[in-house]
């Protein structure tokens, strides 16, 4: 038995790095989608720094959060409306208002699209670690971790109506539908 929960422990410490290292890989996809939103937005086609910012990271998000939860925390099926996508949006947007305050202060100092891409990329910077522990700890976790655990042998995700919101031990009886 402890040399199983010592499995367990360790395949968790090798699933959680290598967690870690698709999220920075989505990250970096995010980054480069926004930079470039934002080269045309306000490079090309002259729009301000604050409306170019806002389209650049509300059309990044979407592609991210999907990326986010198909790869990085390898969930499948419906996503709960309340536990994945209002807690990913609610960064999303801290990151949004961070980042428009960001690129309107530089914008204010000067018009260079350089300037206003820095400053965008610092105020996703200071979210990036808090959003990963976020996501990692409360938005996916039951989920994935469920998923990781039913390989081994541990609980298993019960898909509902709902989606897979609830968790069963293996071999425990289903719950009456109705």
């Amino acid at each position: 038995m402890r040399e199983r929960l010592r499995r367990i422990d360790r395949d968790a410490a090798v699933e959680k790095a290598w967690k870690a290292v698709r999220y920075s890989a989505v990250s970096v996809v995010g980054v480069v989608l926004t930079q470039l939103l934002l080269l045309v937005g306000h490079g090309l086609f002259g729009l301000s720094a604050e409306r170019a910012n806002v389209a650049a990271v509300l059309l990044t998000s979407i592609p991210v959060f999907f990326l986010n939860r198909a790869w990085v925390w390898q969930l499948r099926g419906p996503s709960s409306m309340r536990r994945e996508v209002l807690p990913f949006w609610a960064f999303t947007v801290a990151g949004l208002v961070l980042s428009t305050l960001a690129v309107a202060g530089v914008a204010t100092l000067t018009d260079s699209t350089v300037a206003v891409s820095l400053a965008n990329i610092a105020a996703f910077g200071v979210l990036w670690v808090a959003k990963f522990v976020v996501l990692d700890g409360v938005v996916f976790a039951s989920l994935a971790d469920a998923a990781a655990l039913a390989a081994v042998g541990g609980p298993a995700v019960d898909e509902v109506a709902g989606g897979p919101d609830e968790l069963r031990w293996e071999g425990a009886p289903e719950a009456p539908v109705g």
